[in-house]
């Protein structure tokens, strides 16, 4: 999975957060990809 792909997920489960605000299920996967793409970006600088 590229970046740009990984954002537009990114993007969509912060949509449904801001739908959707008591899916803490959501909100949990959101930030942990949060942390995977911070990883990823952070691989791709060194």
């Amino acid at each position: 999975m590229n970046n740009e792909e990984f954002i537009i997920i990114l993007f969509k489960l912060a949509k449904e957060i801001t739908e959707k605000p008591s899916n803490s299920n959501v909100e949990l996967e959101y930030l942990r990809q949060m942390d995977l793409l911070v990883e990823k970006l952070d691989q791709n600088k060194m």
